[in-house]
């Protein structure tokens, strides 16, 4: 991933619950309640497919979940 990917993953928190990508990833990949199952989250795209721009835009939020959409520029391996 473009960007400082090691100084974004210093601030996840140890306890992230994610569920990201369906019908892109494994759904056992795709959702995950660990710094470690993002990580192993991000490894599985990096196999599926090679990210040129990741542009994050329209936050929402509640509490302690947060939604947003991404802008992406993909090149699929």
């Amino acid at each position: 991933m473009a960007g400082n990917p090691d100084g974004y993953m210093k601030v996840v928190d140890d306890n992230i619950k994610f569920s990201i990508m369906a019908g892109v990833l494994d759904p056992a990949d795709a959702n995950g309640e660990s710094k470690d199952d993002f990580i192993n989250c991000g490894q599985k795209q990096s196999e599926l497919f090679e990210v040129f721009r990741f542009q994050p835009h329209s936050w929402t939020g509640n509490g302690e979940h947060v939604g947003f959409v991404v802008d992406w520029t993909i090149k699929w391996k």
